[in-house]
């Protein structure tokens, strides 16, 4: 799957007037474009001058059909190619169970209930897998390396 994102800065009122725009008129003209998987419209905090869009589409699908090279079905060719036959990073390894878990995502987030609660959890369960955890232990298992203290005045 393939999210473009499109951001917008307006003032509050023009900003609400084109996320109820894009609902009314963009998303029904997406839907019809083959490819097409949904879309989201996101605001910024409350009252924030901000419009930010999620379009999201079917990835390999989309890139060989030209969708993002204005038709030109060539242009990725060697991508799609490498890909689908060789793959030596393994990148489609897990993209169906990526696919479905980001399915669960925007599940999740049309309840904003339930997003906060996952969001609040994630981020009090995430001590142990802190960067500056993970830069010293690499400093000292991987690189072997001790700090060097520098006195701040």
């Amino acid at each position: 799957m393939i999210a473009r994102i499109w951001s917008a800065h307006a003032g509050a009122p023009a900003a609400e007037a084109y996320a109820a725009y894009f609902r009314r008129s963009v998303l029904p003209a997406l839907a019809r474009i083959p490819g097409h998987r949904g879309a989201m419209v996101l605001r910024g905090a409350a009252g924030a001058p901000s419009v930010r869009v999620v379009t999201f589409w079917d990835s390999l699908e989309a890139i060989a059909a030209g969708r993002f090279s204005g038709g030109d079905r060539e242009a990725f060719r060697p991508l799609i190619e490498n890909l689908l036959n060789h793959d030596p990073f393994l990148v489609l390894a897990d993209y169906a169970d990526y696919v479905a878990c980001q399915e669960r995502v925007s599940a999740v987030w049309k309840d904003p209930a339930g997003w906060t609660r996952m969001s609040i959890l994630n981020t009090a369960r995430s001590g142990k897998f802190s960067s500056d955890r993970a830069i010293r232990e690499y400093c000292e298992r991987i690189w072997n390396l001790q700090p060097v203290r520098i006195a701040v005045r």
